[in-house]
């Protein structure tokens, strides 16, 4: 629960109301069948939520080489995701080739 307050605290704000998903309280972490369940419904929480915040520790030596790295695949995903819809044939051009 140590890493639970580290992260209250820090998002903590007096002057925002927040609501907040905090998967070791609203889920039964000794209940396998219910974590099942509730991992399934997370989907839809994140979904419908306004903005998502993950936690994931207090900050180590090596956090940012870290976030950095993992900024870094993203835009490379991205890069390769738009690629990839540049270089598909249109929907008219796979008709063109049907006939």
């Amino acid at each position: 629960m140590a890493n639970l307050h580290a992260a209250l605290s820090q998002l903590r704000d007096r002057l925002l109301e927040r609501i907040i998903w905090i998967d070791a309280i609203c889920i039964n972490q000794h209940d396998n069948n219910e974590k099942g369940q509730q991992v399934q419904s997370t989907t839809k929480i994140y979904a419908n939520a306004n903005r998502v915040i993950v936690w994931l520790g207090e900050a180590a030596e090596d956090s940012d080489q870290a976030l950095g790295a993992l900024r870094t695949a993203a835009e490379e995903q991205q890069l390769f995701a738009s690629q990839t819809e540049k270089d598909a044939p249109k929907s008219s051009q796979l008709r063109l080739g049907l006939m």
